[in-house]
């Protein structure tokens, strides 16, 4: 089940929703997609997606008739930005950060589109929803863990 951080960018004042995708988690337009359904190497349990959405835009804001959508963008917002949990923390390059390392990848905030000024977020709003992400993602992970270890334990 996908993990929402929502909070307020005190920099910015846009409200965020911060949502994480995890194994089998289903998003993109409509969530017709199926994280973990495509031959995507980087697709894996143990590297979810992060997506940000922009919940004060006018789009967020307004409804289509369409009660799927309308009840996904009143939770969510609009989307604006999606990128695995590896890039964010910084593991994705070939080294394996330590929680501290991973707060300075955080310390300068992020643009998450470039073509819309009021999508960034800044540094004090991403560390808070990167550990909250972090923390969610540690007991989700633990658990599925589980999950899978009675599933092969019952094979034998």
């Amino acid at each position: 089940m996908a993990f929402l951080y929502k909070g307020t960018d005190d920099w910015s004042g846009v409200k965020w929703c911060v949502r994480t995708v995890y194994w089998h988690d289903s998003y993109g337009l409509n969530d017709m997609l199926v994280y973990g359904g495509d031959y995507n190497p980087y697709e894996k349990p143990e590297n979810p997606l992060i997506e940000f959405y922009d919940m004060d835009s006018l789009i967020a804001n307004t409804e289509t008739g369409d009660e799927g959508h309308d009840e996904r963008i009143k939770e969510r917002g609009q989307f604006v930005s999606r990128y695995y949990l590896d890039t964010l923390n910084g593991t994705d390059r070939g080294t394996h950060a330590s929680a501290p390392q991973f707060e300075d990848n955080w310390a300068d905030g992020l643009n998450l589109d470039g073509g819309v000024e009021r999508w960034s977020i800044s540094g004090e709003f991403y560390t808070k929803a990167m550990q909250a992400v972090n923390a969610d993602f540690k007991e989700w992970k633990e658990n599925w863990m589980l999950e899978h270890e009675e599933i092969e334990d019952a094979k034998v």
